[in-house]
């Protein structure tokens, strides 16, 4: 959502130079190799239901014409 809200956003600025840099981490190194279940994992350390969370997150995307659907993601 970030890096296409950027994109617009240089889009609208064409004397602007950018150069975008996109470095990779992980969110959590002590996740199995496995996985874990996200809405578990979620509502143990937020202590909310995530289907708030996701809403919201949808939302932004749909904003930005990113298609998201966290129903489809265990």
């Amino acid at each position: 959502i970030g890096a296409r809200r950027l994109a617009d956003a240089l889009a609208g600025m064409p004397d602007v130079q950018a150069t975008v840099r996109h470095v990779p981490f992980l969110l959590d190194p002590s996740t199995p190799e496995g996985g874990v279940d996200l809405r578990a994992r979620l509502q143990a350390k937020y202590r909310m239901d995530p289907a708030q969370m996701f809403a919201q997150v949808e939302r932004a995307a749909r904003e930005s014409g990113i298609a998201l659907d966290f129903s489809r993601v265990r």
